[in-house]
C-alpha cells in the first residue's frame, strides 16, 4: 500500500506540474488578448473588444477550473497519506496488544 501511495503521489506531482504549465500558457494568452483589446479599443473596434473580453473571461474560468482540479488532487494525496499512517498506527497497537497478552 505504501508503494502504491508513493507512486500515486509521484504521478499527482507530475500532473500538477503539467497543470501549472497549462495555467501559465493560459495567462500568457490572456495578457496577449488584453493588449489586443486595448489596441482595438483605441481604434474604436467595439466588436473586437467584445470578442476579446469574452476570451479573457473564458481564460480566467479555465484557470479557476484547473486550480480546483489541483486542489482536489492534493486533497486525495493527503487523504491517502493519512490512511497509510492510520494503518501503521493500527498495526503498532495490535503488536503492543499481543506483547501485553503474552
Amino acid at each position: 500500500p505504501e508503494e502504491m501511495v508513493k507512486e500515486y503521489k509521484r504521478s499527482a506531482r507530475s500532473e500538477g506540474r503539467k497543470l501549472d504549465r497549462q495555467v501559465n500558457k493560459i495567462k500568457m494568452e490572456e495578457k496577449k488578448a488584453q493588449a489586443e483589446m486595448k489596441k482595438a479599443a483605441k481604434n474604436g473596434n467595439r466588436d473586437v473588444v467584445k470578442i476579446l473580453a469574452k476570451e479573457v473571461v473564458q481564460a480566467r474560468h479555465a484557470v479557476n477550473r484547473i486550480k480546483t482540479a489541483q486542489v482536489q488532487m492534493n486533497s486525495i494525496t493527503l487523504t491517502l497519506e493519512q490512511q497509510v499512517a492510520q494503518a501503521k498506527i493500527a498495526g503498532q497497537f495490535q503488536k503492543s496488544a499481543e506483547v501485553t497478552k503474552s
